[in-house]
């Protein structure tokens, strides 16, 4: 029998529970120690957050899988056997804005099919799908030492930047009393004002935003990846993008009182498919205001945000590249603790296509 008998473009809610039911068997052995769900089925339909997959349950999951994201066009495809049974699927995302030669892709391969060159056919398939868009690199992470690095390496892709590490932070006793310990540290200053609020942003915020958000230049990232270009009228649309799945974000500036710009920002998002956790984003210091200590001022005022208005959140996650010294030491500090690293690959859509 052949491995791959059918592969379909997922358009329907009984299609992608089925990718969903595939994803989740592949949970254990893929991400063994990733956020799971506290519930499931009970979630609102209007619910899908920002980070795809188990973090959201079943219906969560549906939602973010069927449905473009702001400024990404994404299509889903799931794979079959002879029999009907699921053998694997792919995820293909092609960026709108930025990253114009790029796509990102997410292969899954059933863990009774692998071995049997399922991924390899998955592969090639994607290629052409993303060959079809106009793309010339397709990107993939990996979680290392995961089936999916083993296959990365052998099928001749190449490290495309540094490596993103896993940070959990647990909100306890101990936790809390480091962050208060760090804040007591931070130098006396009268230059800033912090800022916290959940929601969208006041307008007066957003231009001051867009800057700190373009500041993220310098971040270490994949060659193929220019930095991207924000403006207030995107940085609106990014927060109706995650309203609109059902997310929360709170957000906490740093504000320079001498010219009532923005100058530190950072953000922890939730998810209500996963009550126990929240998610920290992008943490950014203007240049001209670094080594001032202000990315772990605005950090921490958000965790005390957090641990008053989110009492049952008992766990944060981020991911931190590895280059990235500073943010690393600040997050140490406060006790985040890594648990998984995360490499990125880069492969021609070519090499892809005449995987073997």
């Amino acid at each position: 029998m052949k491995p791959i008998v059918e592969i379909v473009r997922v358009e329907d809610r009984t299609q992608l529970e089925r990718w969903y039911d595939l994803y989740d068997e592949c949970a254990d052995l893929d991400d063994p120690d990733g956020p799971r769900p506290a519930t499931s089925d009970d979630v609102a339909e209007s619910v899908a957050g920002p980070v795809r997959g188990l973090l959201h349950g079943r219906r969560s999951f549906v939602g973010w899988w069927s449905q473009n994201s702001g400024d990404i066009d994404q299509e889903t495809w799931l794979a079959t056997d002879g029999s009907g049974a699921v053998v694997g699927g792919f995820l293909v995302e092609l960026p709108r804005e930025d990253y114009l030669h790029v796509a990102f892709c997410f292969v899954v391969v059933a863990p009774g099919r692998r071995g049997k060159r399922v991924g390899r056919e998955l592969l090639r398939r994607s290629a052409r799908v993303i060959s079809a868009a106009g793309r010339s690199t397709i990107i993939y992470y990996t979680r290392d030492g995961s089936a999916g690095d083993r296959f990365i390496r052998k099928i001749g892709a190449t490290v495309a930047g540094p490596t993103d590490t896993r940070r959990i932070l647990d909100l306890d006793d101990e936790s809390r009393q480091r962050q208060a310990k760090a804040r007591a540290s931070l130098p006396a200053s009268d230059d800033y004002d912090v800022v916290a609020w959940s929601g969208p942003a006041e307008e007066e915020y957003l231009p001051g935003l867009a800057r700190l958000f373009d500041a993220m230049a310098d971040a270490p990232r994949p060659d193929t990846m220019p930095p991207e270009v924000w403006t207030p009228e995107r940085v609106r649309a990014d927060e109706a993008r995650i309203r609109d799945r059902g997310s929360v974000v709170m957000k906490a500036l740093a504000v320079h009182r001498q010219t009532c710009q923005p100058v530190a920002f950072t953000e922890v998002m939730f998810d209500r498919a996963l009550p126990a956790w929240a998610f920290q984003g992008m943490t950014v210091v203007l240049p001209s205001h670094r080594g001032k200590s202000l990315g772990l001022m605005v950090k921490s005022a958000l965790n005390e945000m957090v641990y008053a208005s989110h009492p049952h959140v008992s766990h944060v996650m981020t991911t931190n590249n590895s280059t990235n010294r500073h943010i690393i030491a600040i997050n140490e500090r406060i006790g985040f603790r890594a648990t998984a690293d995360f490499t990125p690959w880069e492969l021609p859509v070519a090499k892809a296509n005449e995987a073997k």
